[in-house]
């Protein structure tokens, strides 16, 4: 490939790629009985959000468990 930069795939091999690490603040709550966003822990609403930003991309339905009834569809 000669160091050639593709919109598939935006490095030069060459050089190889590093990975860029972020460390985000965890939390320690169960969500599982939760029916709203608002009821989750800032950590994880801030976490949604780097996602969000980062896969540029809105999170619309977030599962907090196997049931039906612990999936919940954000506003």
């Amino acid at each position: 490939m000669n160091g050639v930069l593709t919109r598939d795939f935006p490095y030069d091999i060459e050089k190889g790629i590093e990975p860029i690490y972020e460390e985000l603040p965890g939390w320690q709550t169960d969500m599982t009985q939760f029916t709203s966003e608002d009821q989750f822990p800032k950590a994880f609403k801030d976490y949604i959000a780097f996602l969000e930003k980062e896969l540029e991309t809105p999170i619309k339905i977030i599962s907090i468990g196997p049931d039906r009834a612990q999936t919940i569809v954000r506003k």
